[in-house]
């Protein structure tokens, strides 16, 4: 049975996909007339399971999830339209370019299609053949097949097999660490843009080769949405995360459920911060410093969105971000179950915040095992990976 939406007006479709752009556009996520001309040309839904609205097909801040429950199929979820074009954006894509992507839906290829034009060429691979039918029949009807070769491949192969050498390297799966076929692959001066994952923290990096190691030319913390306006009962609000990477601030438990917070419980900070896309890098911040930092148990029972804090959490202990509205923005704390993860906690927040405080954002550079790492700045972080080491440096206050 056919995946896509073919009985779809389309100047209903043409409509949405415009005010989604015109969204992405105004908010600055997309910045290039080429990106903008891509979104506007691809039809989004299209590569989209029948039956998805065109509303949520074209919600710029959210991503859908592809199921089918007529077959046992792992599909590949596209990412939400805010997600991939920044991806897009940092991958400095120009006519006539070849880009590898690691990981297909066929919605992101024909997007990247669009970009390079009829000279340039997508070698997209997945690990799943199904998948990759998927994709194959979805950009044939939509006409970027002769763009765009599909071929099943590990993501740990080599890539000179592909018959091509990237100029760019677009990963869209969630990367813990970069193998090495990937850089045998990537030619001198040559872009890889990948979501990397530290810890439960993913940030959109955009590597370029030099020498022996890559260094970042951006970096993207996840997508925030805008804060709810409401609080909690004691007019406190958590500092939640949606899973799969969008941020956000959430009102704390239902009160018959959780029973008021005890003050005993609660270690306050000074630190106060108005930046929304401040608390993403906070996150950052202490999936580096932290080893014990992770996701904790959802807060809402059965039936809701199962958002979850971050917190510090230790074998018996825990402890997790609040904040407080102020009238500077919001204050933020710690809320815990015992003093020592709460000092752990707090101890990484000011720090932050006196270390990162009108700098600018964070820097990425990356070893591979066996290189020669310099040593490393105060201001920096190491996460060793599996194929080496990823440092994470925030720049000194002048």
């Amino acid at each position: 049975m056919p995946q896509t939406n073919t009985a779809t007006p389309p100047q209903a479709a043409s409509r949405l996909r415009d005010a989604m752009v015109n969204t992405l556009v105004t908010a600055g996520t997309i910045t290039t007339p080429a990106v903008e001309r891509a979104f506007l040309t691809v039809p989004r839904h299209l590569f989209l399971p029948a039956g998805t609205s065109l509303e949520a097909a074209y919600a710029p801040y959210r991503p859908v999830e592809l199921t089918d429950a007529r077959k046992p199929v792992a599909l590949a979820s596209p990412p939400s339209a805010s997600v991939a074009a920044r991806r897009i954006e940092q991958a400095h894509l120009r006519p006539g370019m070849t880009v590898a992507e690691i990981g297909t839906d066929g919605l992101n290829a024909a997007l990247l299609a669009e970009i390079v034009g009829p000279g340039g060429h997508i070698l997209s691979t997945d690990t799943d053949p199904r998948v990759l039918d998927r994709a194959r029949r979805l950009l044939a009807a939509t006409g970027y097949d002769d763009q765009v070769t599909l071929i099943h491949a590990d993501q740990h192969d080599t890539l000179p097999a592909l018959g091509r050498t990237p100029d760019v390297i677009l990963v869209t799966e969630l990367a813990s660490s970069i193998p090495p076929a990937w850089l045998e692959q990537l030619p001198a001066h040559g872009r890889l843009v990948l979501p990397f994952q530290l810890g439960p923290v993913t940030a959109t990096v955009a590597f370029v080769r030099q020498g022996d190691h890559l260094a970042s030319t951006s970096v993207m913390p996840p997508d925030l949405l805008p804060f709810h306006a409401d609080t909690g009962f004691d007019g406190r609000v958590v500092v939640l995360a949606e899973h799969g990477g969008d941020l956000t601030l959430a009102p704390d438990a239902d009160p018959e459920q959780s029973g008021p917070a005890d003050d005993e419980t609660i270690v306050w900070t000074d630190v106060v911060r108005t930046d929304r896309y401040a608390f993403a890098e906070l996150y950052l911040w202490l999936a580096c410093r932290l080893p014990s930092f992770r996701l904790l148990t959802p807060l809402f029972g059965p039936g809701t969105r199962e958002w979850q804090p971050f917190g510090a959490a230790g074998l018996w202990s825990h402890a997790y971000l609040i904040a407080q509205p102020c009238d500077g923005g919001y204050r933020l704390g710690a809320h815990h179950n015992s003093p020592q993860a709460a000092t752990a906690l707090t101890a990484e927040i000011r720090r932050w915040d006196d270390t990162t405080r009108h700098t600018h954002h964070p820097t990425f550079t990356y070893w591979p095992t066996g290189t020669n790492r310099p040593p490393d700045a105060e201001t920096s972080a190491v996460a060793a990976t599996k194929h080496g080491d990823a440092v994470v440096a925030w720049p000194p206050i002048p």
